[in-house]
């Protein structure tokens, strides 16, 4: 009995187009935008929620000058934005999957620095005083450079800061301070201007 290794491959590519986009979906908050940009929760959720509160705690540890209500807008935009945008990059897990799908031409962002230059523009568009804003890279210009945020209290170093990483987790903004960060050792990206509250 001959094989046909056409039918072979088209079953092959089929099963693979089936598994990428019906089981690798990213299951997010469903967040929305409105005219004035301010981020709407469709309906609430105790694990986003926890991660705001949690963010906002750091972010009042930076520094006794950081404002309660500052870091409390700039914790729910932070949390909130990245899941916005996996909506807007139609987004698939894990990560390196649609950094590869991006790769192929299936898919047009959702790639770290991606992920950084929107996050880090919507938060300037915020105006925060108490803070400021760095890009954050490693192996920056290898095959495994990686981008995130780092915000700092302001007037403080970047190494003094927390990584905000939105692409690690696929939308789940992943934060830590800088130098607790086990799984890269990060840099500030001189490329970019600081972004000073």
């Amino acid at each position: 009995m001959k094989v046909d290794t056409q039918m072979i491959r088209a079953i092959g590519i089929l099963f693979i187009f089936l598994f990428v986009f019906t089981g690798c979906s990213v299951k997010h908050a469903q967040v929305g935008l409105s005219e004035d940009q301010t981020l709407l929760l469709s309906t609430p959720d105790e694990k986003v929620q926890n991660k705001i509160d949690s963010l906002q705690e750091a972010l009042q540890s930076l520094s006794s000058e950081v404002s309660e209500e500052e870091a409390k807008a700039f914790s729910r935009a932070a949390v909130l934005y990245p899941h916005y945008l996996a909506q807007g990059y139609e987004l698939v897990s894990p990560p390196n999957l649609h950094n590869f799908l991006i790769t192929i031409g299936l898919k047009e962002r959702g790639l770290c620095y991606h992920w950084t230059g929107d996050l880090i523009a919507y938060l300037q568009k915020q105006s925060f005083k108490s803070f400021d804003l760095y890009r954050a890279v490693v192996e920056q210009g290898n095959l495994g450079e990686h981008n995130a945020v780092v915000v700092t209290a302001k007037g403080e170093p970047f190494s003094e800061g927390i990584v905000l990483d939105a692409w690690r987790d696929s939308s789940d903004l992943f934060f830590k301070k800088v130098d607790e960060d086990r799984e890269y050792l990060w840099v500030e990206n001189l490329k970019y201007k600081v972004i000073r509250g």
